[in-house]
């Protein structure tokens, strides 16, 4: 459970606190998803596709691993000399993504509305010094310590679940959070891909257990709108026969996937983006463009 006041991404002392936090329909979410999914949590090493994860169930570990390689891993590398990143995963639920980053950035706040999710996670990812973990209310409105301080955001398989009018506003939090010229990654339901839309057909009305879609053409104009400049996208028809760096320790590092009949999930039903912000204060700063989406 969440408890003090608010911590500066910085504060060196790990201690939980409440920020700004996901939709009380995320709430709901996981409660219904923590009531079945009981299933044991054991913490894989960091960086392998190896134990159990809340979340696992949901696609094929490669699915996750082509994704952390492509979206993730190119925005949180540092050179020689530089400084590790700063990075807050929005959603953090069992930890399975996280889990794929800690001990490579400098420090992971780890978010969630849910208690229970923050829990698991723990459980997963266990005690460590550069996690830091955040209960976040229904409103998402961060305080405005965490403006521009994180070199790069994600939120994966969480906006799938949003409507319109909240997924702005964590467009607009997310560009509050970043740097300018950080990087951002998230994922929404694409309408316009095959694997979308049949999801989209089936579904009937939208629910709390189901998606929200999106057209592309919506996507990029909410992102000009909040001076995020689309850097990469998806694109469904293009399949991931090559990973552009799998995650050290995986059993395939160093090599690409050539299974010319591999789909991923993910890549086939939603659309993926990374994003820049691209105003220096503001969002009185100049835009820059919103950018094309540029296939992966």
């Amino acid at each position: 459970s969440a408890g003090g006041g608010d911590s500066h991404p910085h504060d060196s002392h790990p201690h939980e606190s409440e920020g700004g936090g996901l939709s009380v329909l995320l709430a709901m979410r996981a409660k219904k998803l923590g009531a079945k999914s009981a299933m044991p949590i054991k913490a894989r090493p960091v960086g392998t596709a190896d134990g159990i994860f809340l979340g696992d169930e949901w696609s094929r570990p490669r699915d996750l691993a082509h994704v952390v390689s492509a979206y993730i891993n190119p925005y949180i590398k540092h050179g020689v000399g530089q400084r590790k990143k700063t990075v807050a995963d929005l959603g953090v639920r069992g930890g399975r993504v996280a889990a794929e980053l800690v001990g490579r950035v400098e420090r992971l706040w780890c978010c969630d509305l849910s208690d229970r999710m923050i829990e698991r996670a723990q459980v997963a990812l266990g005690p460590r010094n550069d996690i830091r973990w955040i209960h976040m209310r229904a409103v998402p409105e961060l305080p405005a310590v965490f403006s521009m301080v994180f070199d790069f955001v994600y939120a994966f398989d969480v906006f799938n679940h949003m409507d319109l009018h909240l997924l702005h506003r964590y467009l607009g939090q997310m560009h509050k959070m970043l740097k300018p010229g950080g990087h951002a990654f998230f994922s929404v339901a694409n309408i316009s891909s095959e694997a979308g839309w049949r999801r989209f057909a089936s579904q009937g009305d939208h629910s709390v257990g189901g998606f929200f879609f999106y057209a592309p053409s919506t996507i990029e104009l909410l992102c000009s709108k909040h001076h995020l400049k689309i850097v990469k996208s998806s694109h469904p028809e293009l399949r991931p026969t090559d990973w552009e760096e799998a995650p050290p320790g995986h059993k395939d590092f160093g090599k690409g996937f050539h299974d010319t009949n591999y789909e991923n999930m993910y890549v086939a039903r939603d659309l993926l983006l990374v994003v820049q912000r691209t105003d220096a204060v503001g969002h009185g700063g100049s835009a820059g463009g919103a950018g094309s989406f540029a296939p992966s």
